[in-house]
């Protein structure tokens, strides 16, 4: 062979001076080029390589390989054990023992630009494929954008794409800490515009824009418009049992976790038998059936304060609970004792009362408690009292219930104590 292991071609020449020239020596020369050009890499392509190309270090500006219409652009050795590519004259890439390291540039996946430096979540088309997500380090602030509340959830039962969540009004993130805080619950029975109302005998109305109730740990608002029948029971009724005569039923406000709401009356002023699916609850006032038959009393509860409506019901008349006579005070009973005699329930904080005495002579009054003086005392006077007129004496008021008693008075002739309503503490 005329070309050694350093790739040095000598020139195959077996020709000596004087020497008849012949066909061997011809042919042994040709032989030996022959085979070389056989070796050599055709410029038209038609050939390949069958050992390693071996070529020049190269620059950035001026690659190893690179063409003949733009030399600055190419492949080239950047350093020990590694290949870079250049465009322009600028590295681009490095490929090394350590893996392939973008130095500069735009990167495009599947048409999307990503610039330098990108992150996990950029690649494929800007999406996170979730079942891919491995590495510690693809941090909860790459999925989440807490300014707005929202963060990537998967809140149905079903497979697919990650839908948006958001941690709703009311709550805050302390991005420091990475503590949630709600807000302060608010209390069970929390109402807006709360009205009850007697609507017949055995009826009642209840309606609220929202009533707050709870299961004893969670908590939702929900608006109520119902209408309970005594006369049957579940939800719109009597939570059990049949309507009965001398009793108060408790106006329950309850509800399913998933808002549908009712209302339903129970002599329990603490624990109702729930409805089956119900079970938020809370208490939002009284009624209350007369002793003659198991009928209701005519009552309007607006908020917290309950009214007798002469006219509704079994409210015929305005409601008397008592008579006083003399110049000491007579105790009237107003909550629990005789059922019959009892005018308020046993929530109530306010008993709303009033005092008449025909005897034009006489004064009347009422008071929480026999501390106070007569209606005409003018060192400890009572919160409600009446001097006489020619018509007699009359007085109201409300009264707060110290005991569930009130106590009245009348200087001559006989008064009637009237309970005209209370305020609920709800």
């Amino acid at each position: 062979m005329a070309r050694n292991g350093s790739g040095t071609f000598s020139i195959p020449n077996t020709f000596v001076s004087g020497n008849t020239i012949t066909a061997s020596g011809h042919n042994q020369n040709n032989s030996d080029i022959a085979s070389e050009i056989t070796n050599s890499v055709a410029a038209d392509g038609q050939t390949s390589m069958t050992g390693p190309l071996k070529a020049a270090n190269g620059t950035n500006a001026s690659p190893t390989f690179t063409f003949a219409s733009d030399t600055d652009t190419g492949g080239y050795r950047s350093g020990a054990n590694e290949y870079s590519v250049a465009a322009g004259g600028t590295q681009i890439t490095k490929v090394s023992s350590a893996g392939l390291d973008i130095k500069s540039g735009t990167l495009l996946f599947n048409g999307v630009s990503v610039t330098y430096p990108f992150v996990a979540e950029d690649l494929a088309s800007n999406s996170v494929t979730t079942a891919k997500i491995t590495d510690a380090n693809v941090t909860l602030a790459k999925i989440a954008d807490f300014t707005s509340g929202a963060f990537l959830v998967r809140y149905t039962n079903s497979t697919g794409v990650p839908q948006l969540g958001s941690f709703g009004t009311g709550l805050s993130l302390n991005t420091s800490t990475g503590v949630l805080t709600a807000p302060a619950f608010p209390p069970t029975a929390l109402f807006k515009k709360l009205s009850i109302l007697v609507a017949s005998n055995t009826t009642v109305t209840v309606a609220a824009d929202f009533v707050v109730t709870s299961d004893g740990t969670n908590y939702q608002s929900t608006a109520v418009s119902s209408t309970i029948n005594l006369g049957t029971t579940g939800a719109d009724a009597l939570d059990t049992g049949t309507i009965a005569i001398d009793t108060w039923y408790a106006i329950w406000v309850v509800a399913k976790s998933d808002g549908t709401t009712k209302c339903v009356a129970s002599t329990s002023a603490s624990s109702p038998t729930m409805p089956s699916g119900y079970t938020y609850k809370a208490r939002v006032g009284w009624v209350k059936t007369i002793h003659g038959s198991a009928t209701l009393y005519g009552t309007y509860q607006f908020g917290r304060r309950a009214q007798y409506v002469v006219g509704v019901a079994q409210t015929s008349t305005a409601v008397t609970i008592g008579t006083t006579s003399g110049t000491s005070y007579t105790s009237i009973t107003v909550i629990g004792g005789n059922v019959q005699q009892s005018y308020a329930p046993s929530t109530a904080s306010v008993v709303f009362c009033s005092i008449y005495n025909s005897n034009s002579t006489a004064t009347v009054a009422i008071a929480p408690n026999v501390s106070y003086g007569g209606a005409t005392s003018t060192t400890n006077s009572p919160p409600i009292a009446g001097l006489p007129t020619s018509n007699g004496a009359y007085a109201s008021g409300s009264i707060a219930l110290e005991t569930t008693t009130i106590q009245a008075i009348a200087s001559a002739g006989t008064g009637n104590v009237f309970c005209n309503g209370w305020e609920d503490n709800i």
